[in-house]
């Protein structure tokens, strides 16, 4: 790595005239990149795609020679660091978005997802689950709806419509707010946080949309997955800051047992754990240790109340993240609490995802998330808002329509019109069924999309009508081409407003947009769901 670099360094000082203070930031910056780079290069997908056109398949051997080689090198290295910059990894700044939104509202034609479009994975086999169980990590699930009013939220998805839950946005620039980069888990995107001091520790935490609590493994706690998380325990002791609250101070209604607030989290598919209320100095940033001194994320630093664990089980034992940080409409979120404290100027917060092929321990960067604004940096066309039907415990939304589209189909649109065989059969359901009880959530810490069981008998009729097969649950060999032909579902959710946009001349050509499908309603939200995530 060191010789590669030294080789680099000194081409550039001979082909250019530039200070040498440049020079050494120029490398220093390829000495970061690289070692990161180089740490995950048996699972990038940016050096997959490489071997694969190449012909040298996926076995390390292939690599000694062209690592070995430095011309070949500079093109791919380009390409895969100005993709992993681009997603905001190294962005925790004050942006102004102003000039960006000026740009795109001038070109309507560029609409679309909002970062790269991940090729899917190229599979001799792909096996169904028992409900539409898609990798987008924006999705929708069935779950209760209550407490006190939280925080704004904005979720979008990478490669497919945005999906948006919010209250309007009044203004188009937001000045001050903090970008952070998110990394790919198991099915989940990961956040890193930093607590304690003066020596702040970081801890790996899901970004949770569908629950209300921080919480992670602290010292002591048994059994709790440490072989498979990214980091060790935290440790009380290592912190000046650290204390735990007493029973006048606990939260959320908890029983104080001992001396100490008690509370537990259970979720749908079986996983849970046992904590401890706790208080410490609490901030989001990057991954590295410079991370946690960078004045940039530090601001943002508050007493955050979270728990810590002393039990956990279910998938919490085998995910790379260390625990679990709640992002719900809630008091006790860290947005709600950053926003109450005035250290941000909005009561909202974005995530922004995109799908990787594979994880590390070390970090596979996948998308950004932004607290106390919003950024356009990612965006590659208009954002599609969808109406939050909850005024607290969760981002609801309402689902009107489920269609199945035969063809397949990553988009809601046909951009390049070359799906003109798209078929569309509509799924007969009962809106006040489907969005009954608690209604209809936006959940980015699930990789399962869960409807109700009253719309089965019309999705299955609608699948027959559209495939000629019928709707299984059973294992099946595809080959890729079969899987990019199965059809897309398409859930259409209530538009923020039902105002149509004088701007928008087509919203046929704008993906997220229902448009014709349901001419009643061409402003709502139209997620599109692929076989490629669904199977």
């Amino acid at each position: 790595t060191t010789r590669l670099l030294h080789q680099r360094y000194r081409r550039l000082q001979q082909k250019a005239n530039i200070s040498s203070l440049e020079q050494e930031q120029r490398l220093f910056a390829w000495e970061e990149d690289y070692l990161a780079f180089e740490s995950l290069r048996h699972w990038s997908r940016y050096e997959q795609a490489y071997r694969i056109e190449q012909g040298w398949g996926l076995n390390a051997d292939a690599w000694t020679g062209f690592y070995a080689d430095d011309d070949p090198f500079d093109l791919e290295w380009k390409e895969s660091v100005e993709s992993r910059h681009g997603s905001a990894t190294n962005s925790s700044i004050i942006h102004d978005d102003h000039e960006q939104r000026r740009r795109m509202a001038s070109s309507p034609q560029n609409a679309g997802g909002s970062v790269q479009k991940p090729k899917p994975l190229s599979s001799a086999s792909s096996t169904s689950s028992s409900n539409l169980g898609t990798k987008s990590k924006a999705t929708i699930s069935s779950a209760s709806s209550s407490g006190p009013s939280g925080s704004s939220s904005i979720v979008k998805k990478a490669s497919s419509p945005t999906i948006t839950t919010t209250t309007k946005i009044k203004t188009t620039k937001f000045d001050n707010y903090q970008a952070i980069p998110l990394s790919q888990g198991y099915g989940t995107h990961i956040a890193n946080v930093w607590v304690g001091s003066p020596k702040p520790q970081r801890k790996t935490v899901i970004v949770d949309t569908g629950s209300h609590y921080t919480a992670f493994p602290c010292k002591g706690c048994k059994s709790c997955g440490r072989m498979h998380h990214t980091d060790p325990y935290f440790d009380p002791l290592q912190s000046n800051t650290y204390r735990q609250l007493e029973c006048d101070e606990c939260t959320g209604g908890v029983s104080c047992e001992k001396g100490k607030c008690h509370f537990s989290q259970a979720y749908t598919e079986g996983s849970s754990w046992d904590a401890v209320q706790v208080k410490d100095h609490f901030y989001c940033g990057g991954s590295d240790v410079l991370d946690s001194v960078d004045p940039a994320h530090h601001k943002y630093a508050i007493d955050f109340m979270f728990g810590c664990m002393t039990k956990m089980s279910g998938l919490f034992l085998t995910q790379l993240a260390d625990g679990i940080m709640g992002l719900s409409a809630h008091q006790a979120t860290l947005p709600k609490q950053l926003w109450d404290k005035g250290v941000i100027e909005h009561n909202m917060f974005a995530m922004c995802f995109r799908r990787e092929l594979g994880t590390s321990k070390r970090g596979v960067s996948a998308g950004s998330m932004t607290i106390g604004g919003v950024s356009t940096n990612l965006d590659t066309g208009p954002v599609v808002y969808a109406k939050n039907m909850a005024r607290a415990g969760w981002f609801t939304v309402f689902v009107k329509n489920i269609y199945i589209r035969t063809g397949g189909g990553q988009s809601s649109v046909d951009k390049d019109n070359t799906k003109k065989n798209w078929r569309t059969v509509k799924v007969k359901i009962n809106p006040r069924t489907v969005n009954s009880g608690k209604g209809v959530i936006v959940d980015s810490g699930t990789t399962d999309t869960y409807l109700s069981k009253t719309a089965a008998p019309a999705f299955k009729k609608a699948w027959k009508e559209a495939t000629g097969k019928l709707y299984s649950h059973s294992p099946v060999k595809l080959t890729d081409e079969e899987l990019q032909r199965l059809p897309t579902v398409l859930v259409q959710c209530h538009a923020y407003s039902a105002t149509k946009d004088p701007s928008i001349d087509d919203y046929n050509t704008i993906p997220g947009y229902t448009g014709d499908l349901d001419p009643s309603a061409p402003e709502d939200l139209l997620i599109a769901i692929p076989a490629t995530s669904y199977m």
